[in-house]
């Protein structure tokens, strides 16, 4: 899918084990208006990328620093729509 970054949101940092190593993650949030192409189009990283309603989404979100950053950016979206 094809995006234009609107605003950054934040940085997520976090760590795992994966076969015995430590994985070191930083994640970066951004709001993006779609610009074309497909959901598909999308690297290995995600299982599927699907569009869902903010009520599906903070139904499916498991941490709630991923939900407050939902919440918030729907505040952030809405102050300019």
């Amino acid at each position: 899918m094809k995006v234009i970054i609107i605003q950054y949101l934040s940085d997520v940092e976090y760590s795992f084990l994966e076969e015995k190593s430590l994985i070191n993650k930083k994640v970066s949030y951004y709001i993006m208006n779609p610009k074309g192409g497909s959901l598909d189009e999308h690297d290995n990283e995600f299982d599927n990328v699907i569009w869902v309603t903010k009520k599906q989404c903070l139904n499916l979100l498991k941490f709630e620093n991923e939900k407050k950053l939902v919440t918030t950016t729907y505040e952030i979206v809405g102050k300019h729509e």
